[in-house]
């Protein structure tokens, strides 16, 4: 059988439902982070329960 991934490099469209995304947007401004660096988080660690485990830039900055 052939290997579907797409090489590297390949774009590729996701398609979020709107809450989905609201909750993403939160993540990512919580983060200062972009969208996309926060997709490819959860893709790559196991969701948004990873995020939602990461400290927001304040939290690191007040423990400093």
């Amino acid at each position: 059988m052939r290997d579907r991934r797409q090489p590297e490099g390949c774009k590729q469209s996701v398609y979020f439902p709107e809450e989905m995304l609201d909750e993403v947007a939160v993540h990512a401004q919580r983060l200062e982070r972009s969208l996309s660096w926060v997709v490819v988080q959860c893709i790559k660690r196991g969701g948004l329960d990873h995020l939602r485990s990461l400290p927001s830039i304040d939290d690191v900055e007040a423990a400093e």
